[in-house]
């Protein structure tokens, strides 16, 4: 098994254009050569793959579960094609420390981390105390990961291969062939495989408040995450990480509904006029359900943050009907 992964940065120094490549073999015949095309014809060796990657198949589904804080609930069951997890404690986790990548239901990969490894079985694994939805990957993790999901250790053995940013979006051929051995080896895997900028993607917004205003206006607010040099704890604001802030709220006829309105803004603050808010509804809402995402002149959306939020008022706002 030989997947290609586009993910979310991991240390922040990273090329934005970059994928990680693993590759596991029994035997391991010593090391794998990635080569890479356009056309399909006249491939290039890129990358070398020197070890095997840790990786295998969940043999329990995971389930969606808290961010920001560890995930005691959910566990991670793992059958490995080969290799070995081990425990890590709580502060090497917090920084960075048994990172792994989940195929999800959606096609795409949480990140998440684990403290806790127990062997349970022959090549089987239970992994608990997880830092869920790392590098931004909160929709991910939404999707969950069925019986069966890839799963791969994010260790040094899978190295970095840099498309440029020409090539981002731009599906490409791509071999992985045992080293010293001609492209069209019995053994080698053929690919398509294109680089769309997960490392790019926005984070989504986080702590959405709603307000009335004595107009009848809401006031919507939030605040911003990074997905560079937001690690820092004595800083005052984090890096924007955008060449310009902007984003997009969209206002939604309910939780997954229509969209009724979007604005486009430039900072983490909104007014949905009063007005606007009978034309949409009929009525001035107790609650409004959202879609916030901050936007990359890149890559546009990023990773969106839905919510259903109660409209707060005050004792002078109006009542609503």
């Amino acid at each position: 098994m030989r997947p290609l992964l586009d993910l979310p940065l991991l240390k922040g120094d990273e090329p934005v254009s970059a994928f990680r490549a693993a590759a596991f073999a029994r035997p391991w015949l010593g090391g794998m050569t990635v080569w890479c095309s356009a056309s399909g014809a006249g491939f290039e060796a890129v990358s070398d793959i020197s070890e095997p990657a840790t990786m295998g198949e969940l043999s329990g589904a995971l389930f969606a579960g808290p961010t920001g804080r560890w995930d005691e609930i959910n566990e991670i069951w793992v059958t490995l094609y080969g290799g070995n997890l081990s425990a890590r404690a709580d502060l090497d986790a917090l920084a960075g420390a048994n990172a792994a990548a989940v195929l999800c239901d959606d096609g795409s990969r949480e990140v998440m981390q684990f403290a806790q490894a127990e062997l349970v079985g022959t090549n089987a694994w239970r992994l608990s105390r997880l830092l869920r939805a790392q590098g931004g990957t909160e929709e991910s993790m939404t999707a969950g990961a069925s019986v069966g999901a890839a799963f791969v250790l994010l260790d040094t053995g899978l190295p970095l291969i840099d498309v440029g940013w020409d090539r981002l979006s731009l599906p490409l051929s791509w071999r992985v062939v045992p080293t010293d051995r001609a492209i069209d080896d019995d053994a080698a895997t053929s690919l398509q495989f294109a680089v769309d900028g997960v490392a790019l993607r926005p984070f989504s917004p986080v702590h959405v408040r709603v307000r009335r205003e004595t107009s009848g206006d809401v006031t919507l607010s939030w605040i911003r995450r990074t997905r560079l040099g937001g690690d820092g704890w004595e800083q005052v604001e984090v890096p924007l990480g955008e060449d310009a802030e902007a984003y997009e709220l969209e206002i939604l006829a309910s939780a997954g509904g229509t969209v009724l309105r979007t604005l486009s803004l430039t900072s983490p603050e909104a007014n949905y006029a009063a007005a606007d808010q009978i034309a949409d509804f009929g009525v001035l809402p107790n609650e409004i359900s959202l879609s916030l995402t901050q936007i990359s002149a890149h890559v546009g959306r990023g990773s969106a943050r839905r919510a259903t939020v109660h409209v707060w008022y005050s004792e002078t706002g109006p009542t609503p009907d």
